[in-house]
């Protein structure tokens, strides 16, 4: 599971509250099942590695300076030995267009990385937050697209 830390921050940036563990009163608790009804004893979601992986998007989308759109695509893994054992990273471009993150767990670095996606605003990310609703018939496509775009 995540951290509490990250896990209150990513509940900040209204990230869904569903997962079958839950930070109540800074203990892990377990609902048996992916719950929502936890917020109401004023839990917040500790998503595991898994649900954190079901929320990155596999592919992002950043322009270049030429305006060129650039498709970055989701890789992790871990490092042997003590430290940062785990990242989790959009490679390609150069290192101003590389989102990466390391930490102790992976959820954690997986935590970070989608954290990392919805804070930066100096860039134009484009990509489909995989925890908002599925659009109704009709609606368009590009309502289900995520854009952060920069001042």
């Amino acid at each position: 599971m995540c951290s509490h830390e990250l896990a209150k921050r990513l509940a900040e940036l209204s990230v869904g509250q569903e997962s079958v563990f839950w930070w109540v009163d800074g203990k892990v608790t377990y609902t048996g099942g992916r719950a929502t009804h936890a917020p109401m004893h004023g839990g917040i979601a500790a998503f595991t590695a898994a649900e954190l992986g079901e929320m990155l998007p596999d592919e992002i989308t950043i322009p270049a300076k030429n305006g060129k759109p650039y498709t970055h695509w989701l890789r992790f893994g871990r490092y042997r030995g003590a430290g940062h054992r785990f990242w989790c990273t959009y490679p390609g471009g150069t290192a101003q267009t590389t989102l990466e993150e390391r930490a102790h767990t992976e959820a954690d670095t997986r935590a970070q990385l989608l954290i990392s996606l919805l804070e930066h605003q100096h860039w134009n990310i484009i990509f489909t937050p995989r925890w908002e609703a599925v659009p109704e018939a009709g609606q368009a496509e590009s309502d289900d697209v995520h854009k952060i775009q920069g001042h």
